[in-house]
């Protein structure tokens, strides 16, 4: 009795690995597979977003360039193309903001052109996103920002966001 149990266990374990060898290679396959599916919708979506002027097809490439994970550089620098051309406070302009947040740090670098931009409401838009990232990494830039003049809390109108000038 103690003999069949250990034959059948031991059966048991190499249809196990036997099964696994097989299914591991297959789903490895259509991992790679829809990566490839992804970067080619992400590269369309970045086309969208970038060439059509503000539409409902903008705005809905935006939004689901915001649900991908994790977006490849390309679509990073692009996302931050849009919030320095694109309209303040724009539905395009918010998903831009939404799928940079979530992106985290590797989403940082596409901050610095926004920061030096001359655009205020760009740079107000990257502030807020960089703060909605929630990495240590994000301080020290967002202090430097705030010391610095060119800042949109110290030029402009002397009232933004209910912020007082700075002089």
């Amino acid at each position: 009795m103690i003999r069949r149990r250990v034959i059948f266990a031991g059966t048991s374990a190499w249809l196990a690995l036997l099964t696994l060898a097989i299914a591991v290679p297959v789903c490895a396959e259509q991992t790679r597979e829809q990566s490839r599916q992804t970067l080619r919708n992400v590269s369309e979506l970045i086309q969208k977003v970038k060439s059509l002027p503000d539409s409902q097809d903008r705005r809905d490439a935006a939004r689901e360039l915001s649900t991908i994970e994790p977006l490849p550089p390309e679509a990073l620098q692009a996302l931050a193309d849009v919030i320095e051309t694109t309209q303040h406070n724009g539905a395009v302009e918010r998903y831009a903001m939404t799928a940079l947040a979530k992106a985290g740090a590797p989403a940082i670098p596409a901050f610095t052109t926004l920061l030096e931009s001359k655009n205020p409401q760009a740079r107000e838009a990257a502030i807020e996103t960089l703060g909605r990232i929630r990495d240590p990494v994000v301080w020290p830039i967002l202090i430097g920002t705030f010391n610095r003049a060119s800042n949109p809390l110290t030029s402009g109108p002397p009232h933004i966001n209910g912020v007082s000038r700075i002089s």
